[in-house]
């Protein structure tokens, strides 16, 4: 206590790990393994932002990536892998995330959807380098890195 005051060695005016304080000998300060869980549902949060960001099919353009839009691209890719299956043809217009309008063949759409699986597990790759660095860490600053490094 400093002229009756607590004193925090915690950066109080970030709240995000309040409940990973601890008071030690009148010093405000953050648990480190209290702190971790608070990481990594920031990392959780992050990685759900990023598998929504749009992404970008080589020749063909920018296509959205929110849970609609998946689910309209695993619908469609699966029907061109069906019409490709039985020997049918398959083309379908399609909205890009600028709203211009492509037509896709089949072969085409399930590049869509294999384009998505790629850029939904980047996302989780990604995590997962995250939670290990958070779980490795032994300081606050450690952490703290980690969560700064989410763009």
């Amino acid at each position: 206590m400093v002229g009756g005051q607590l004193t925090s060695a915690a950066p109080l005016e970030d709240r995000m790990f309040r409940s990973a304080w601890v008071l030690n000998n009148d010093v405000i300060q953050v648990d480190v393994e209290k702190a971790k869980p608070i990481a990594y549902k920031k990392i959780e949060e992050w990685r759900t932002a990023q598998k929504e960001l749009p992404f970008t099919v080589d020749g063909i353009g920018e296509f959205s990536a929110d849970a609609e839009s998946k689910t309209n691209v695993d619908g469609a890719s699966q029907a061109a892998l069906m019409a490709s299956v039985t020997s049918q043809p398959f083309s379908i217009d399609w909205s890009l995330h600028d709203d211009t309008i492509v037509t896709l063949d089949g072969t085409q759409m399930m590049a869509v959807g294999q384009s998505l699986l790629a850029h939904i597990n980047a996302a989780h790759v990604a995590a997962r380098v995250k939670f290990a660095e958070v779980e490795a860490a032994t300081t606050m600053a450690e952490i703290e890195a980690v969560l700064d490094g989410l763009e």
